[in-house]
C-alpha cells in the first residue's frame, strides 16, 4: 500500500464530503456520553435539593406552620380592620344623628323657654289681678258681710215661706230686701208674719226668720231712731201692757221663762208697738 502523506491527508480533511462523515461518526459516538452528562448535571440540583430536605425537615414544617399562621393572623387582621371601619362609620353616624337631635332639642328648649317666661309674665299679672280682687272682695265683705248674710239667709228661705214674704219683699236682691225691710209697714207685717209662725210652731224656718228682722230693725231704727227692741225682759214679771203669752204656757202669770219674740217701741212717746212674745 502505498503511503499517505500529511499533506495528502490534511488535503483530504478539507474536502466537504470527508469532513460530513467525520462529524457524523463523532455525533454518534459522543450523542449516549453527551445525554449522560446531562442527565447527570440536571439530576444533581434535585438530588441537592432532596438531600438539604431530608437534612432540614423539622425546619421546614416549622416555616411552613409559621407562614400559615402569618397568613392566619392577617386575615384575622383584615377582617378587624373592617369591622372596626363599618364601626367607625356607624360611630359617626350615630354620633351625627345624636348631635343633630340636640340641636333640635336646644331648639325646642328655647322654644319652651320663651313660652314659659310668656306664661310666667300672664301668670304673674293674673296672680296681680287676683291680689286686687280678692282686696276688693275683703273690702266688700268687711263693709258688707251682714247685707250678703241678709240675702243669703232669705235664699235660703223654703219656696212656701218666700212666697208668704212675697207681699213684704217685693224686690228680693241684697238692695231690694234692705229696701222693703227699712219701711215701717213691712217691718211691722214681717213682725206679725213672725209671731203667727213662732205661736203655729211648725215651721222650720223660724230661725232664719228672725234672723231676717233683726238685721232688718238694726237698719230700720238708722231711719227710724225712735224705735227700739224690748230687751232683758227674762226672769220680769208678765204685764200684759207689754207681752203677749203664748199658749204653751203653763201659768197665768208669774216671771217670764223665755222671750220667743221681742217687741219694740217707740222711745219719743213710749207707746208699745209690738208686745213681746212670752211663755210662762
Amino acid at each position: 500500500m502505498a503511503e499517505v502523506t500529511v499533506e495528502q491527508l490534511l488535503e483530504l480533511l478539507r474536502h466537504p464530503q470527508v469532513r460530513s462523515e467525520i462529524r457524523q461518526i463523532i455525533a454518534e459516538q459522543d450523542a449516549p456520553s453527551l445525554a449522560a452528562e446531562i442527565e447527570v448535571e440536571a439530576a444533581q440540583p434535585q438530588e441537592i435539593i432532596s438531600v438539604a430536605a431530608s437534612e432540614q425537615p423539622d425546619q421546614l414544617f416549622e416555616l411552613q406552620q409559621q407562614i400559615e399562621e402569618s397568613d392566619q393572623k392577617i386575615a384575622k387582621l383584615k377582617k378587624w380592620l373592617g369591622l372596626a371601619e363599618a364601626n367607625s362609620q356607624q360611630l359617626t353616624e350615630q354620633c351625627q344623628q345624636q348631635q343633630a337631635e340636640s340641636a333640635q332639642l336646644q331648639r325646642q328648649l328655647a322654644t319652651a323657654q320663651q313660652v314659659a317666661q310668656v306664661a310666667q309674665k300672664q301668670l304673674q299679672q293674673q296672680q296681680d289681678v287676683l291680689t286686687d280682687l280678692e282686696q276688693r272682695l275683703a273690702w266688700y265683705r268687711d263693709n258688707f258681710d251682714r247685707e250678703l248674710r241678709l240675702y243669703e239667709t232669705h235664699q235660703g228661705l223654703s219656696d212656701a215661706t218666700k212666697a208668704s214674704l212675697s207681699g213684704i219683699f217685693k224686690d228680693v236682691s241684697i238692695q231690694g230686701l234692705i229696701a222693703c225691710g227699712v219701711q215701717e209697714s213691712n217691718i211691722a207685717n214681717l213682725w206679725e208674719y213672725i209671731k203667727a209662725q213662732t205661736v203655729e210652731g211648725n215651721n222650720a224656718d223660724l230661725a232664719k226668720l228672725h234672723y231676717l228682722f233683726d238685721e232688718l230693725f238694726a237698719r230700720f231704727v238708722l231711719a227710724y231712731p225712735m224705735y227700739q227692741r224690748t230687751t232683758g225682759e227674762t226672769g220680769t214679771a208678765f204685764d200684759a201692757q207689754l207681752h203677749i203669752k203664748h199658749h204653751s204656757s203653763v201659768a197665768t202669770s208669774g216671771s217670764i221663762q223665755q222671750v220667743m219674740l221681742s217687741g219694740y217701741r217707740n222711745l219719743r212717746t213710749d207707746k208699745v208697738i209690738k208686745q213681746s212674745l212670752i211663755l210662762l
